[in-house]
């Protein structure tokens, strides 16, 4: 009886949507660290910054620090639009997730890779809409 709730058999629907969430929101930060050192990630007013980038990450970090320039990046992104992105996501990982009998770990992992695509598209915004 107690193997369910371990698994994550017996989460109610709430918790879910909680757990899609927190997953959702805590992967595009660690992607968006994964771009910024090894692609190119725009920076608000300063342009892209990483190892493709026009400026380097350490570059543009040198008043703000590198952390706190990159955690400004995924604020910035998510509160001008990325929210609705996140939501969507939230939305497909909670119900995709539900569908698993071991649904804890399959929402965090429905989670974790769906948030890959928001940054992975923001890294190379430029070449689909061009300059700006």
């Amino acid at each position: 009886a107690c193997s369910g709730l371990i698994r994550g058999g017996g989460l109610s629907k709430f918790t879910i949507i909680l757990l899609a969430a927190v997953s959702t929101l805590l992967a595009s930060i660690f992607w968006t660290f994964v771009f910024a050192f090894s692609y190119r990630i725009p920076v608000p007013f300063a342009g892209y910054a990483g190892p493709f980038g026009e400026i380097g990450i350490f570059e543009v970090s040198q008043e703000r620090g590198i952390i706190n320039s990159i955690l400004f990046v995924w604020y910035f992104y998510t509160m001008l639009g990325g929210f609705l992105i996140h939501l969507i996501i939230i939305a497909i990982s909670a119900v995709s997730g539900w569908r698993f009998p071991d649904k804890r770990n399959a929402t965090i992992v429905i989670a974790s890779l769906l948030s890959f695509i928001p940054v992975f598209i923001l890294s190379f915004l430029d070449q689909i809409i061009g300059q700006w």
